[in-house]
């Protein structure tokens, strides 16, 4: 009986705290609702910012799984082949290898300018891509094309320029393709599409085709992904790759080997066909060239003789003319005898009588009847030398006359025959002179055709012969190819979602710790006043037999309570919310995925652990105080605190030019410093984490501007590949006389310093001269104290290594590379410098300590003065001699693009800031005027207006406010170069700069939400009933 008496009696109290408890919320709704907000937002945002960096990194870990993201990119400089491709297949935990072809080529078509695209093969299984719009290729004159790619639409063509290089435009079959759908790829989670050497120098997106439209006979690379799930960037993941990484390189280097033995054999093979193929076409020239020769000798031989028997029959000619000529000139005279013999003749005949003359005539025709008759002319003779012998001879010398006559013209006429003959002769040997002439001519013409032939022929065989041994000089020349095995985190998307995504996660460390200790604080404020107001009905509860705990129960559950709403609440718009919008500022740098939401129950769990450790265990704290006194001592209220004269009542001059208002106000401010060390802190912490949002934006703003304008002010720098000729290094020097104003060779290398058990990655930097390293890089202090280049045995190194590692001026330090070589040197400065850690250094230096000269295989350069820098870095890439250009002007837009993404944490977080101290104010003021409404309400009956009570209790929360304002100044400086020291990025660090316009937004917005919350307590000063508020409590 008793015991159910008992029991009844605990219920009966538990039910009366419970409904106590109710009536208490509901009674002080305000300061509930401001511990619920307070606890929901410290935990919204740690929440928020804690699981972005999950959410965001399972985002994009989901994506880059489902389109087989490669885990190896192989590339050889020989390309590889198909059974390289099945080679690397056929190795142990790989589940996709798939060559692709992958080539930059300028494209008209888009936009008003010649584009530059990557344009790669459509992938099978590795490196997949998303169809946003369209639809996939299904023949060879499509393709899809960059989704990010704003002047060209589904149903355009593009066409590969002319300008392209004809090695190029053979790697197509076809020249225009239809673009047929939009897409992103896996291969590409970031903007940056990455530099070339054609067009302007940039790629402004990518393209995919079918396989088939290249005309390739290698694959440019292979993507290799391995049979594992592990998440991105996890330790696990890092230690399968490094696990695997050796065994590929050493296998990708066997399958270059074979490739090369197979180029190099195939290719010998090739020349020594076509090396036979010559000598056989140049024996038939040969022989063909000697016949030729010899019809040519013959022909001239054959002129020759042509000539002589010409010549010969000319002399010949001559000869009988001048034969022909004497016996016309001897047939002349005789002819001339002839005729005086006959005129003599003739006068003496005509001197005879007639009938002599008639006599004589008989007797010549006796003569001429008698010839061929000797007896009868011997007869006749006698017979007219005896009868008339003058006769006689008159008749045989006139017909001997007329026999030399005859004789006389016969021999004319044969005379006359010969000159015929002669002239006959003549004409055709003027006619073989000119057949002779054209003979002449055609020997000459086909003499000349024959040394051109000849010489063609010549210059033919010695380019054949030197192309065949310029063919076996590249073969004796061709090495072993450069074959390299790229893990993802050589690429650039991959690469730089791990920093940012750090940031965040940086962020997310140390930055919601301080607003849950402003949470606490304010709890501890709020519960504490609360518990001081309740002191009497604690003592009665204690006086009618209630346990401490079933008392210190009630103000637990009602912090709690509001904790737990508060928890539940924040980690539910937190973790919704603030990935999001996070996620949305870095959708301007990479995929714009749907974010893929996480419930943690760790997380959960630490955040309702840290809630209500913030308001039970404060709460638990503060009753636990008060219980520890008697019930009596409970009931009577506290006695006033002893007023005492303060430090500026003992400054005259001051004190009497106050009003009494401002007297008490003053007073009240330094009389209850409980009360004002609260507000102070309260209000500094606001302020603080508002200064330190500002200054994270002011770190971060001008962050790329700072290192890139005011440290490394060169333009770029160019790689140079290995064990370049003296040909391509003239080629090179060329380039840069055209396209730079002035550059430098430099060895960079990567080395490690040596920090304690610590190991860092740094840049080892040696020029090859010294004297104009300032128009490359700035070398300054923070304090912008300019630096002179270290001379032998010291090193400069930049702030982010001193500041991480304690190192000072003066410090000793080791760096070590691959190959176990150290050197130890001494700090010598620290120079200003954000991204990269370097470490510069002279060359006698490094070979004063490992006895070798430096390799100096890159140039810093700066292009001249107007010129595109893209378009110099094109030009530079085309020099044999370059194997990659990296423009500074580049990196400055990719920085800026990320900063600018986290600009929006920044804002987050200053809105964040905002609304904290804006809880914070209203809180710590509502609890100021419920301790004070007996206060106000006397004031308010002495006659005071509206006005001069508002002015009466505001003002002291003005002072707190500027007091608080000021402290938290200092604070925010301290908590911002904490911040920013937490906030580590390998390879980044960031400047510890707060600009003077911070300082007076921090100030401002504390004050903005100063009289914002005066607006919203002037309602509640108003409604203060003073009848009421001046009833005995006590």
């Amino acid at each position: 009986m008793g015991r159910n008496r008992l029991r009844q009696s605990k219920k009966a109290r538990g039910s009366m705290i419970r409904r106590s408890t109710f009536r208490e919320i509901l009674g002080s709704m305000g300061r509930y609702l401001a511990i619920l907000s307070i606890i929901a937002l410290g935990v919204g945002f740690f929440t928020g910012l804690k699981i972005t960096k999950t959410e965001m990194i399972a985002t994009i870990n989901g994506f880059i799984q489902e389109k087989n993201f490669y885990d190896f990119r192989l590339v050889s400089s020989l390309g590889f082949e198909q059974a390289d491709v099945e080679a690397f297949r056929q190795e142990p935990d790989v589940r996709y290898a798939e060559g692709t072809y992958s080539f930059d080529a300028l494209y008209s078509g888009i936009g008003e300018r010649e584009t530059a695209l990557k344009t790669m093969s459509l992938p099978e299984h590795v490196n997949g891509i998303k169809l946003v719009s369209g639809r996939m290729p299904v023949q060879q004159g499509e393709c899809v094309i960059d989704a990010n790619m704003r002047n060209v639409a589904i149903g355009d063509q593009i066409t590969l320029t002319d300008t392209n290089e004809a090695d190029t435009l053979d790697i197509f079959n076809q020249r225009t393709f239809t673009v047929v759908g939009m897409v992103q790829s896996s291969y590409y989670i970031n903007f940056e599409r990455g530099t070339t050497s054609i067009g302007n120098g940039k790629v402004s997106g990518f393209v995919y085709m079918e396989p088939e439209v290249f005309d390739c006979d290698y694959y440019t690379e292979v993507f290799v992904r391995f049979d594992q799930d592990y998440e991105i960037y996890s330790q696990a993941y890092k230690d399968y790759i490094t696990e695997h990484k050796d065994s590929w390189e050493t296998l990708c280097k066997q399958r270059g080997n074979i490739r090369y033995e197979t180029l190099k054999d195939d290719a010998q093979q090739e020349l020594s066909d076509a090396r036979k193929k010559f000598e056989d076409q140049k024996a038939d020239g040969d022989e063909k060239l000697a016949e030729a020769y010899q019809k040519i000798e013959d022909a001239k031989q054959e002129l020759a003789d042509g000539r002589n028997r010409l010549d010969s029959a000319w002399v010949e000619l001559k000869q009988q003319e001048a034969d022909l000529q004497e016996k016309e000139n001897a047939l002349n005279e005789q002819a001339e005898t002839l005729q005086t013999n006959r005129t003599a003749l003739q006068q003496t005949i005509a001197q005879l009588p007639a009938e002599q003359q008639q006599m004589l005539d008989q007797l010549k025709q006796s003569i001429v009847a008698a010839q061929g008759n000797e007896e009868a002319m011997q007869a006749l003779q006698m017979q007219w030398e005896q009868l008339a012998p003058q006769m006689w001879q008159l008749a045989s010398a006139a017909l001997q006359l007329e026999s030399a006559q005859s004789t006389i013209d016969t021999a004319r006429s044969a005379l006359e025959d010969g000159k015929n003959q002669l002239a006959d002769v003549r004409n055709t040997l003027v006619q073989k002179e000119l057949e002779l002439k054209d003979a002449q001519a055609e020997l000459e013409q086909g003499q000349s055709d024959y040394d051109e032939s000849k010489a063609e022929y010549d210059a033919k065989i010695a380019d054949a012969e030197q192309e065949l041994s310029d063919a076996q000089e590249k073969i004796d020349e061709l090495k072993a190819p450069s074959t390299y095995v790229l893990d993802r985190n050589t690429n650039t998307g991959y690469a730089c979602f791990e920093s940012d995504s750090e940031i965040v996660n940086a962020i997310a460390k140390v930055f919601p710790v301080f607003f849950i200790l402003v949470a606490a604080l304010v709890c501890m404020t709020t519960m504490n006043r609360m518990v001081e107001e309740q002191r009497t009905q604690i003592g009665t509860l204690k006086a009618l037999g209630y346990s401490e705990w079933t008392i210190m129960k009630k103000f637990m559950v009602y912090s709690g309570s509001a904790a737990l709403i508060g928890c539940v609440t924040g980690y539910g718009i937190g973790t919704a919310v603030f990935p999001e919008v996070i996620w949305k500022a870095y959708g301007m740098m990479y995929l714009n995925l749907p974010l893929k939401y996480i419930f943690s129950w760790p997380l959960a769990l630490i955040s309702l652990i840290a809630a209500l450790a913030c308001s039970i265990g404060t709460t638990w704290l503060t009753c636990r105080h008060e219980l520890q006194e008697t019930a009596a001592n409970l009931m009577r209220p506290k006695a006033p605190r002893a007023g005492k004269r303060i430090f500026l009542e003992r400054i005259p001059f001051i004190w009497n030019h106050l009003k009494f208002l401002q007297k008490v106000s003053i007073r009240n401010v330094l009389r209850y410093k409980k009360r004002f060390f609260m507000m102070v802190i309260g209000i500094s912490g606001c302020t603080a984490l508002l200064l330190t949002g500002f200054g994270i934006k002011d770190s971060i703003a001008d962050f790329a501007q700072m290192q890139y304008e005011n440290i490394q002010i060169l333009d770029g720098t160019v790689e140079l590949k290995d064990d370049i000729t003296d040909s391509q290094r003239q080629s090179l020097e060329k380039v840069l006389t055209e396209q730079t104003e002035d550059s430098i060779y430099v060895s960079e290398s990567n080395w490690n310093l040596l920090a304690g058990d610590e190991v860092k990655s740094v840049n080892l930097v040696i020029p090859e001269e010294t004297d104009n390293f300032d128009r490359y890089m700035n070398l300054h202090t923070e304090k912008q104290e300019p630096l002179s280049y270290p001379g032998d045995g010291e090193v400069l190194i930049n702030t982010g290594l001193a500041e991480r590692y304690q190192i000072r001026t003066g410090d000793e330090i080791r760096i070590q590379n691959d190959e176990m070589q150290t050197i130890t040197v001494r700090v010598a400065g620290i120079f200003e410098n954000y991204v990269y850690n370097y470490v510069l250094m002279s060359a006698d230096t490094y070979e004063g300590q490992l006895g070798m000269a430096p390799e100096y295989k890159t140039l810093y350069v700066n292009v001249k003065e107007g010129e595109d820098v893209h378009m110099a870095a094109s030009e530079l890439m085309k020099a044999d001699a370059v194997a990659a250009v990296q423009m500074n002007q580049d990196t400055k837009e990719r920085i800026t693009m990320m900063m600018s993404s986290l600009n929006y944490i920044v804002v987050v977080v200053i809105l964040c800031a905002a609304g904290l101290a804006f809880i914070v104010l209203y809180n710590l003021t509502n609890i100021n005027i419920t301790e004070r409404i007996r206060e106000i309400a006397t004031v308010k009956v002495l006659g005071f207006f509206r006005r001069e009570t508002e002015t009466y209790v505001f003002r002291e929360n003005m002072i707190l406010t500027a007091i608080g304002s000021l402290v938290g100044l200092g604070l925010g400086v301290m908590l911002h170069s904490f911040v920013i020291g937490q906030i580590k990025v390998d390879m980044v660090s960031f400047a510890t700069i707060i600009r003077p316009l911070s300082y007076i937004y921090s100030v401002v917005l504390t004050f903005i939400f100063y009289f914002l919350v005066n607006r919203v307590m002037a309602v509640k000063l108003e409604q203060i009933n003073m009848a009421e508020s001046l009833k005995s409590v006590d």
